[in-house]
């Protein structure tokens, strides 16, 4: 449950959002942010296109699957489900000219926190004393809505003298009652970023429990088409293909692939309320190359459900 008063005008809004269903652990020293307050952020923007943020609200990166409302996307793929840090405190200035819009933002990042707890991960790095994410983005709209990107390059400071980079490209296309949507992630660094690869070598006895691995690639590519027959029906299907690979050891080059497919029927019930009947598969299967001590698996679910946006005021 939440609490969310906001305040909107003509060049900008003002507003917060506190989880009620959260205990107030207190005031975080690196942001002076709460986890109970999830979001909270001041917007302004001019009349001659450029616009300014401040607070604490998600992080602007690049891909379709990231920028649709978490509603409505069914199941995160595998690279969003584990990304750290999606909400953060920031300063975003951006500018809007035709129908495009370039954005530059300074994140905080509460990134390696096995520094806390890890003296493997202590003998490896040093706590930086400003942990900061820069991202640059460009949301483009080109040929009358038929072709748009959601495109982002974001350089993050992990620890001291250790960075990652995270490149995030959406493209869409949209053909009479057909979109397909592509997206490419990837994040390349020192540091473990999504903490999968050494989670796997610790499961795999290639470190010890408390371990850690480094220099690890993570990539996603992901592939949805939908199609509108009439304005009540939508039918989608959704594919994923996410890669892990550390060259700290030769088990763990290009060693797991992880293959994802979401399928949808969407009925309508009620426009005016975003109100929709949902029959859906969710499918995911895990494969690890030969010579590593780690079992594949398979995932398999059906769902019937109801999907709306509650429009209390």
């Amino acid at each position: 449950s939440y609490f969310r008063p906001e305040l909107v005008g003509d060049l900008g809004n003002w507003g917060y959002r506190i989880r009620l269903n959260l205990r107030n652990e207190g005031i975080r020293e690196s942001d002076g942010s709460t986890d109970i307050i999830d979001y909270g952020k001041i917007y302004y923007k001019s009349p001659n296109g450029l616009r300014f943020s401040f607070g604490k609200s998600p992080i602007n990166v690049g891909s379709f699957e990231n920028d649709w409302d978490p509603l409505y996307v069914l199941h995160f793929y595998e690279f969003l489900d584990n990304m750290p840090d999606v909400v953060n405190t920031n300063v975003t200035m951006g500018y809007q000219f035709q129908n495009h819009r370039l954005t530059v933002e300074a994140a905080n990042s509460h990134t390696l926190p096995m520094l806390a707890d890890s003296p493997a991960a202590q003998a490896v790095f040093t706590p930086s004393g400003h942990h900061l994410q820069y991202s640059l983005s460009w949301y483009g709209n080109m040929f009358d809505d038929i072709l748009r990107t959601i495109w982002s390059y974001t350089l993050r400071n992990e620890a001291e003298g250790c960075n990652t980079s995270v490149i995030m490209l959406g493209t869409g296309l949209t053909l009479g009652k057909f979109d397909l949507l592509l997206d490419y992630i990837g994040a390349f660094g020192k540091a473990d970023y999504l903490g999968l690869v050494t989670s796997d070598a610790r499961a795999a006895g290639l470190t010890s429990p408390d371990g850690i691995v480094t220099n690890t690639r993570y990539q996603q590519w992901v592939a949805d088409i939908s199609y509108r027959p009439t304005e009540r029906w939508v039918m989608f299907v959704k594919l994923g293909l996410n890669g892990s690979s550390s060259s700290d050891y030769e088990q763990l080059r290009n060693y797991r692939k992880t293959y994802e497919c979401t399928t949808a029927v969407q009925y309508f019930l009620d426009k005016s309320q975003d109100l929709r009947l949902s029959l859906s598969y969710y499918g995911r299967s895990t494969k690890y190359k030969e010579g590593i001590n780690l079992m594949d698996s398979n995932y398999n679910r059906i769902e019937l459900s109801f999907v709306c946006r509650l429009k209390l005021f």
